[in-house]
């Protein structure tokens, strides 16, 4: 397991080394073996490859820095394969829901 990054510039610096490189590659390296497909499988394999902290908890993936992972599967034309809700909130709270700190 990679130590989580200590600072965004680290983060950035994981993230673009892994510029180029498939998800099935990462995967290969962190499992020791061929990836099985399912759905969140990109999310998990990134989140290992760039030392995300949080596991299964409630709180961002990488708890010190404050910053969530989010993953989204594209087609060979650069667009997104399918709807993606970063979050949703009750819109009769929308003017009094805290963003700064909401899940």
């Amino acid at each position: 397991m990679i130590a989580p990054p200590a600072s965004l510039d680290e983060l950035a610096a994981r993230v673009r080394a892994l510029e180029g490189r498939s998800i099935a590659e990462l995967g290969t390296e962190a499992e020791g073996a061929p990836m099985v497909r399912r759905k969140g499988i990109a999310g998990q394999v990134l989140e290992r490859a760039l030392g995300a902290d949080a596991g299964s908890r409630a709180v961002p993936d990488f708890v010190e820095l404050g910053v969530e992972l989010k993953t989204i599967p594209i087609g060979a034309n650069g667009l997104p394969r399918e709807s993606t809700f970063v979050c949703s909130f009750a819109v009769a709270e929308a003017d009094s829901a805290d963003w700064a700190t909401s899940a």
